[in-house]
């Protein structure tokens, strides 16, 4: 109803916001006035390695009800200099935004970034800024790219690679039927891109079905060109690696060896 105020929707004298979600409510952590910051908010169904990600259909799917906000937001696996680092299960996002109602929508910015913590998006820039901050994980290295014949083998149509681009294309639909909970507007979607985010962005304008996902791009330090290869050059390319993780290759193989193993 009309006259529906941010501080409305505070719990826990103040200390928690919450909102809701196609799979129910969600909390967050009031960090000031207008400041709120959603953590690890799951953007997709439960799905195992190597399959892609898609969003819950059912209460079912979607997993655990949250009793109180996370304190910490969740990191894909990759490989770092001084060793590996986050989870394996963890397509996830963080919302920072200065309103949760519906009155006059703000802008909304979906990160996906590179390696560099510090460039992680907060409340006082979104406050700041105007605009609802969206931090969106993607699988990175083999788990979010691995294409080869182990896997294509098992799915109908015979296809593999291109978790990472699902999983964005996945969280993007995920903001268009969420973001207006978190005080966002679905029709002005900019994507920020940096590295290897800016590199999963340039992919994503070869995607025809997802160009309704978001409004701009806006990419750096990433690659300018992207080459397209085919499924069998693709197993090629992964194929010594995929050989020596697994003597006779298959899905079970890839799917049981530990992810340390994997060269992310």
């Amino acid at each position: 109803p009309g006259g529906w105020q941010s501080h409305h929707k505070l719990v826990e004298d103040g200390k928690w916001v919450e909102t809701m979600t196609g799979c129910g409510k969600v909390l967050g952590w009031v960090e000031g006035e207008e400041r709120f910051l959603f953590r690890s908010l799951a953007y997709s169904a439960s799905v195992g390695r190597f399959e892609h990600s898609r969003l819950a259909k059912t209460l079912e799917a979607c997993g655990e009800e949250m009793t109180q906000p996370t304190n910490e937001s969740t990191v894909c696996m990759r490989r770092l200099a001084n060793g590996i680092t986050g989870e394996e299960d963890c397509l996830s996002l963080d919302i920072a935004t200065s309103s949760v109602v519906y009155d006059y929508p703000a802008p909304v910015v979906a990160y996906i970034g590179g390696d560099e913590p510090g460039l992680a998006p907060s409340a006082d820039l979104a406050y700041s800024q105007g605009v609802v901050f969206v931090s969106i994980q993607v699988r990175q290295g083999i788990l979010g790219y691995l294409s080869h014949s182990a896997l294509s083998d098992t799915e109908k149509p015979p296809v593999s690679g291109n978790y990472a681009l699902n999983d964005l294309i996945t969280a993007l639909n995920w903001i268009k039927l969420n973001i207006r909970h978190f005080g966002g507007d679905p029709e002005q979607v900019t994507i920020l891109g940096h590295k290897q985010g800016g590199s999963l962005a340039t992919g994503l304008t070869l995607v025809q079905e997802a160009r309704s996902l978001y409004h701009r791009l806006w990419l750096t330090g990433g690659s300018g060109n992207l080459d397209t290869i085919s499924l069998e050059a693709a197993s090629a390319q992964y194929d010594a690696t995929v050989t020596k993780l697994c003597s006779m290759p298959d899905r079970d193989c890839l799917v049981e060896v530990g992810a340390f193993q994997f060269k992310l």
